[in-house]
């Protein structure tokens, strides 16, 4: 990657508020202004155009050297980040501190000196600023040696304790770390640990992670790494509801520490979207209204916070529609999804991506919006990565046959169904649900009369039943929702409305 793509990046990066305070910024400045030029024309760009550049400035003389111009205007970029950003973490609000305490120190101001360094001790200590805690006291205790007084040798004590105190709790927090980043790149090889190897190590780390030990000086990152740890540890093992409790316990952690919040929004965001992943896995949807408005109430910080929170809270909010039979509630939400996948196509994880396209064509299945459904499944068929799925894969051949009977392009049903059939027998095992499907289906859409449709209906919704036995299956139930419908003649959302209510009691 060149430095022009660089400052490419860097710029798109920023927030409106931060390319208006870099304009306001270099205003204070005199003279020709070519770089604020040249960060226009690279603004205006929607991919980086080296030619473009060369062109639009073609015939100046700072066109000759627009590399000595990107270089120069990326470094006023960052120079005017670190003055917009002065002073809004905690990190800069106590490096400010110990430069000022260091200026006071070395014009032998100790005391003033010191009063600084105990205003960033309490400040260190509230945010759990562990490393920089550790040199502020040990700062305090070299400023303290220069001024001798009666009680040096109590000081020195009390200092030292709270280092060792520190240099505790900062060994507790790099174990969990260093568990929880080894806990990441294991599932980066294998996302379920399938592997025997992987499995046996995974039981190895669960037995290292002890938890946060002296409850007064457990600190609330150690707190927070031992309960995500727990909430991945038995997801993996398949205890769905034990994981559930320790992604809860990492959500109202956050609730009792609000000022740790402000200054990590993007981390509080993202456990509590986990929390809702793990609230739908063990279908407990009370919380989902309360914690999306969290969610949507803080602003983001830059683009990529913004693409993770459309990723997860439109996603979740389906989700939570669909299981409360709100299905026009759901597809409401289908163009701001739209809308959202073309600005943050780049952010979204295409297990994600795939996610969503099957959910919101389940949505306008049931809806009996065919049309629709048919537009994103297509999404799946045509997209590659889900290939590797074979359980989808499956699911979106036959209900691709339902959506062409459905829409009556008769002709190129039978092709379908025969590549369908030949699919479904390539693998290893045909489900009986397939196979009453199959039957059922070609005997419909190819033999049955037009008065002879809800007899054969019947006798499919009845085979249906015994299929129940090979435990879940992906589209099942929605299937035997559209065979019903079509049996009793009454529509699938008042079928699907009813099934959630059942659920619910």
């Amino acid at each position: 990657m060149t430095v022009s793509d660089h400052v490419f990046q860097l710029i798109k990066s920023l927030s409106k508020s931060e390319k208006r305070y870099f304009k306001l910024f270099v205003a204070l400045q005199g003279g020709e202004k070519n770089y604020l030029r040249l960060f226009d024309a690279i603004d205006n760009l929607e991919k980086y155009d080296e030619a473009a550049l060369s062109e639009k400035f073609k015939g100046e003389r700072f066109a000759n050297k627009l590399a000595v111009t990107k270089n120069y205007l990326q470094e006023l970029i960052l120079r005017s980040m670190r003055a917009y950003h002065d002073n809004k973490s905690v990190e800069s609000k106590l490096n400010n501190l110990l430069l000022d305490a260091g200026f006071l120190e070395k014009k032998s101001l100790y005391k003033q000196s010191d009063k600084l360094l105990v205003k960033a001790q309490k400040l260190a200590e509230k945010y759990g600023k562990l490393l920089l805690l550790i040199q502020i006291i040990h700062r305090r205790i070299l400023l303290m040696l220069t001024t001798p007084g009666l009680k040096m040798e109590l000081l020195i004590d009390s200092y030292y304790r709270r280092m060792d105190e520190v240099l505790e709790d900062l060994i507790q927090e790099r174990n969990l770390q260093k568990a929880d980043h080894k806990l990441f790149v294991m599932v980066r090889q294998d996302p379920l640990v399938r592997d025997s190897y992987l499995k046996e190590k995974l039981e190895d780390l669960a037995v290292s992670v002890r938890p946060p030990t002296v409850e007064s000086h457990c600190t609330f990152q150690s707190r927070l790494l031992y309960y995500k740890f727990n909430g991945k540890y038995y997801r993996l093992k398949g205890d769905l509801e034990s994981a559930h409790q320790y992604f809860k316990l990492t959500a109202n952690l956050w609730e009792q520490y609000p000022h740790m919040i402000t200054q990590n929004t993007r981390t509080y965001k993202t456990h509590l979207s986990n929390y809702l992943g793990s609230s739908h896995t063990v279908q407990d949807y009370e919380k989902f209204p309360e914690i999306i408005q969290k969610i949507r109430s803080i602003p983001s910080a830059s683009p990529d916070e913004e693409g993770e929170v459309f990723a997860n809270i439109y996603f979740y909010e389906l989700l939570y529609h669909m299981n409360y039979g709100e299905l026009e509630e759901a597809a409401s939400l289908v163009p701001e999804i739209r809308k959202g996948f073309k600005r943050y196509q780049n952010k979204v994880t295409k297990g994600r991506e795939i996610s969503y396209y099957y959910n919101i064509t389940i949505v306008y299945f049931v809806l009996e919006a065919y049309e629709h459904a048919l537009h994103w499944l297509n999404k799946i068929i045509h997209d590659k990565s889900s290939e590797s799925r074979q359980d989808l894969q499956s699911l979106t051949r036959i209900l691709q046959l339902i959506f062409h009977f459905e829409l009556r392009n008769y002709d190129i049903l039978d092709y379908l169904f025969q590549a369908t059939y030949r699919h479904l027998q390539k693998r290893e095992r045909l489900y009986d649900f397939e196979k009453i499907f199959l039957r059922n289906f070609k005997k419909i859409a190819f033999s049955s009369a037009p008065d002879e449709l809800a007899q054969s209906f019947a006798i499919f919704e009845t085979e249906l039943q015994r299929s129940a036995k090979e435990g879940p299956i992906p589209g099942r139930e929605e299937i035997k929702f559209w065979v019903s419908s079509k049996s009793k003649n009454i529509s699938m959302k008042d079928l699907y409305k009813l099934s959630r209510q059942q659920q619910k009691h």
